[in-house]
């Protein structure tokens, strides 16, 4: 599982902004697949 925190800490490392939510689904999905690893 990856928590919302990590997504959202993830999000402002490459300075996301609002409306890119496609941009944070990627993110979520590259987190869990380094935590499956």
């Amino acid at each position: 599982d990856v928590s919302g925190a990590e997504i959202l800490l993830r999000c402002g490392e490459n300075k996301l902004v609002g409306g890119q939510e496609d941009q944070i689904i990627q993110i979520a999905a590259e987190l869990a697949a380094e935590a499956a690893r």
